[in-house]
């Protein structure tokens, strides 16, 4: 912890870059700006966390288990609606984290009875999962 105290406080103060090299994707997401990938010594990733999550599709996620009829195609047109998967009863769908997405996601159930939903953010460590992939 003092090392990562350490390390915000270069930063902030003196104003230098510091490299960090990690495994340990919270520590990254913590203290890093931008974040850089490799696969066997070549680049594979560039971006911020955000960039990195939105560029692989790794938004939101908003499971929905119902009864009744959905059409999953009023679901796939909602601004910020990155991906949909759908199952009998069940639909799952990735999302930025758009201020109206989660209101607009549940209103497109209207007529079909919510059973359960939940709602997962994403981190850096599933960006390295699906890198790794």
């Amino acid at each position: 912890m003092k090392t990562r105290a350490l390390i915000q406080k270069i930063y902030e103060e003196e104003e230098i870059t510091v490299v960090l090299t990690t495994h340990y994707m919270p520590e990254a997401e913590e203290l890093c700006d931008r974040i850089a990938f490799l696969r066997e010594g070549s680049l594979i990733a560039l971006g911020t966390p955000a960039e990195l999550k939105r560029a692989l599709k790794i938004g939101h996620r908003i499971f929905v288990k119902y009864e009744g009829d959905i059409d999953s195609r009023k679901l796939r047109i909602i601004p910020g609606v990155m991906e949909v998967r759908e199952a009998p009863g069940r639909f799952e769908m990735v999302f930025d984290h758009s201020e109206r997405a989660v209101s607009r996601i549940i209103k497109a159930f209207e007529g079909a009875d919510i059973l359960d939903i939940g709602i997962e953010t994403p981190d850096l460590e599933d960006v390295f999962l699906e890198l790794a992939r």
